[in-house]
């Protein structure tokens, strides 16, 4: 590959990571980067929510 093509290819990989389009599970609230062992008791309006093998708190987005 010439330079010119290796250029424009990593200058699209660069605007595709700085971009990422949302995936099925991506809601857009905003959750804690906490990690409790144990179900939290979040304040109103936040949730608890489980991620592998963390609990978290997560605040809706309206």
């Amino acid at each position: 590959m010439n330079f010119k093509a290796l250029t424009i290819l990593f200058g699209l990989a660069f605007i595709a990571a700085a971009n990422p389009l949302p995936g099925p599970g991506d809601n857009g609230d905003i959750c804690l980067l906490i990690c409790y062992h144990e179900k939290p008791d979040c304040k109103a309006p936040s949730y608890a929510s489980y991620d592998g093998e963390c609990w978290t708190c997560c605040t809706p987005q309206y």
